[in-house]
């Protein structure tokens, strides 16, 4: 532990001293101003590679976070974000006769508001350099809200210098900020002459959305969290709620549906993206963003956490990593609640296993999933079949975490999709299969659900199903596509929201939770507003727990069963004979409505490296945005027009079409600026701006 330790203060001094020496070679001398507090964002992008905290509060040290050079290339800041990792370089220029140390305090609006807190510039506590990570809520340092640093004469003006770190939480544990967006702490520095006061807006974090299988950013669309929020589409415009959201999608991969790995591997670089966007359309300093997921969704933002596990957050502080040097080690999600998420994988994709490969007609399960000319790939339902490969390897989750499940029965569904997909099952298994013997010993009077508990429990009769109609007396625990245990994911009961607790046993089931076309607008909100609620309680509160490893909690008899009785080579049976079928489909152009204006989001794209971006196209159609082009859109809400993208420059940005789904991505080809014409349906609509910082694999 102890070479670590050294390793890590050695990484500090090698990367603050490589820049620093770049700095200093272009400066023309320390600033000379007049009495003044300012505030920068500390982030390693706007600090010409200066990583903060210094090793030491001395003045070569400092020296060049005084240069014109710096300055001229910092960010100037007056917003940041609660998400309890943002640093602000508090830079105090004093006269040259000033003498002794200088006393900064720190103070909120609010009283009962935590006001964030003060750091000497030279203190790593503020880096999470503890081997597991996410130590932020239980490092067990109080908050400074008052510090005492030195002042350092460089040149003819002297400095002092103090790390602000924002508050962890918005809001006041007595509700007075709920209905607020922003609020306000003050920074004042204490001299021997007049005192020194800035002011800063302290805002939440960002709020991002992904969505599951075979869906797409659409999927929100009557979610109220992001429909009443300032959101993308709107270019953050204040909304009825006091938060800021945005959506990040991985359907352009393979049509959503794509194996975990792939998905994450490109849902990290764009939750980097959207934060870093945010934060500049707004003019915020922010790290980390409030994460809510829908089924895959979660398992997928619960790998993106895990891909960077290493015991050195920042030793490869250039690569693209969960836990980096842009973060100080604390990773980009402030808090992650999962919405009917897969946790231990979903039975629904072991039943859809079998009847591929051993069903009626073998293949089946996989043609009937081709919509539009669209290849649904395999990936999603081998990873979330129970207990599978990819989550067995799933470690702890160590961010803040909360779950919430359903549990609906078919015969309660308003859209009546489940029910038509239960009933096909019966005829899609072959003579004698377990799923056409089931039919065979359902309780008359509640067929659908009794299949359904069959699916998901192999037996008929746990729980027990009795009653008639639409009165059957049964608490199910599933949603339908998932069970309650799955999406649970064995956290404790203070970190989870069952059906139960929100009073929709029964009615709750998978889509249900977002989506009132499955369930009813009251549902829809009522998980809205629990969803709100948990963003404005603490970290540290009961409400959130780290999600446990899968490994680490023994199966179930019935998970056991699962795992061992179902085989993932089951769906590779008819993998070519799906494509055809799916390529043999008819093409978008037929199902092409007329829009009445688009946008693309981002309307300015930056590119740090060559990983695949995708840019989203949004047309004007029945008085909302809603996406142009959806690889994963089935024919009852198919906007499938054809969106080509034409870069001006094919040295800096180049166009990557995707051979599954053939939507088409940017790609970094070398440092400059171009633009990209976005044509919709043979059309020219937009041009966006593109930049091009680097092209790092």
């Amino acid at each position: 532990m102890r070479s670590w330790r050294l390793t890590f203060l050695l990484l500090l001094l090698f990367v603050g001293r490589g820049a620093d020496s770049v700095a200093e070679a272009r400066s023309s001398g320390p600033i000379a101003s007049a009495q003044r507090l300012e505030f920068f964002d500390a982030n390693l992008q706007y600090t010409s590679g200066i990583f903060l905290p210094r090793p030491s509060d001395s003045v070569d040290s400092i020296t060049p976070l005084t240069s014109p050079t710096w300055t001229a290339a910092a960010r100037l800041i007056a917003r940041v974000a609660a998400d309890g990792v943002s640093l602000i370089v508090v830079r105090l220029s004093l006269p040259a006769t000033t003498v002794g140390p200088v006393r900064v305090s720190l103070v909120s609006e609010h009283a009962d508001a935590e006001p964030g807190s003060l750091w000497s510039i030279d203190d790593p506590r503020v880096v999470d350099a503890s081997p597991l990570g996410g130590a932020i809520d239980s490092v067990g340092v109080p908050p400074e809200h008052t510090i005492v640093v030195p002042s350092t004469l460089v040149g003819a003006q002297r400095f002092a210098f103090v790390l602000y770190r924002a508050p962890r939480t918005f809001d006041a544990p007595t509700g007075s900020t709920a209905r607020l967006a922003s609020r306000h702490v003050t920074i004042t520095a204490s001299t021997a002459s007049s005192p020194l006061t800035g002011t800063l807006t302290v805002v939440r974090p960002l709020i991002v959305f992904i969505h599951g299988t075979g869906a797409d950013n659409d999927a929100w669309l009557p979610f109220p969290l992001w429909r009443d929020s300032a959101n993308e589409v709107h270019g953050f415009a204040p909304g009825t709620l006091p938060f800021d959201a945005t959506r990040v999608s991985f359907n352009w991969i393979w049509n959503a549906t794509g194996g975990v790995d792939d998905n994450a591997a490109t849902i990290l670089p764009q939750l980097v993206a959207a934060l870093r966007d945010w934060r500049e359309a707004t003019g915020s300093a922010a790290t980390q963003a409030d994460v809510v997921t829908h089924s895959f969704g979660g398992f997928i933002a619960r790998q993106v956490v895990q891909t960077q596990p290493d015991p050195n957050p920042l030793a490869g502080e250039t690569s693209r990593n969960f836990r980096a040097a842009d973060n100080w080690g604390h990773g980009s999600i402030h808090k992650l609640i999962t919405l009917a998420a897969t946790h231990r994988g979903a039975a629904s994709a072991n039943t859809t296993a079998y009847l591929n490969a051993n069903g009626l007609i073998p293949g089946l399960g996989r043609e009937t999933a081709c919509e539009n000319g669209v290849y649904i790939d395999k990936g999603a339902l081998r990873d979330q079949m129970v207990l599978s490969d990819a989550l067995r390897a799933l470690g702890e989750t160590r961010v803040p975490g909360h779950v919430m499940a359903g549990s609906g029965r078919a015969v309660l569904d308003r859209s009546n999709t489940f029910q038509l997909a239960l009933t096909a099952l019966v005829f899609a298994d072959k003579s004698g299969g377990p799923y056409q013997t089931a039919a065979g010993f359902n309780n008359s009077a509640c067929p659908t659900d009794t299949l359904a508990n069959y699916i998901f429990n192999l037996d008929p009769n746990d729980p027990p199903v009795s009653g008639s109609d639409r009165t059957c007396g049964v608490t199910p625990n599933y949603d339908l596509v998932v069970s309650a245990d799955s999406s649970l994911g064995t956290m404790p009961i203070g970190a989870s929201t069952s059906a139960a607790d929100l009073g929709f046993v029964g009615v709750l089931n998978h889509s249900a939770i977002r989506d009132p076309a499955y369930g009813s607008v009251a549902i829809v909100a009522k998980v809205s507003d629990r969803i709100v609620f948990l963003l404005q309680q603490e970290t540290t509160s009961p409400y959130f727990s780290h999600f446990p490893a899968v490994a680490a909690m023994p199966p179930t008899p019935l998970e056991t069963r699962f795992s061992e009785e179902f085989s993932p080579s089951w769906l590779e049976v008819s993998t070519e004979r799906a494509r055809r079928v799916c390529q043999q489909a008819p093409s978008y152009d037929s199902s092409c409505p007329t829009y009445a204006s688009f946008l693309v989001v981002p309307a300015r794209l930056r590119l740090d490296d060559t990983t695949p971006t995708p840019l989203s196209v949004y047309g004007f159609l029945a008085g909302e945005w809603v996406l142009a082009y959806s690889p994963t859109s089935n024919a009852t809400t198919s906007r499938n027009c054809p969106v080509t993208l034409t870069s001006l420059d094919q040295t800096v940005a180049t166009i990557a079409t995707n051979d599954v789904t053939g939507a088409q991505t940017v790609v970094a080809a070398g440092p400059g600026r171009t633009s990209i014409t976005v044509s919709v349906h043979g059309v020219s609509r937009l041009v966006v701006p593109v930049t091009v910082t680097g092209v790092k694999d």
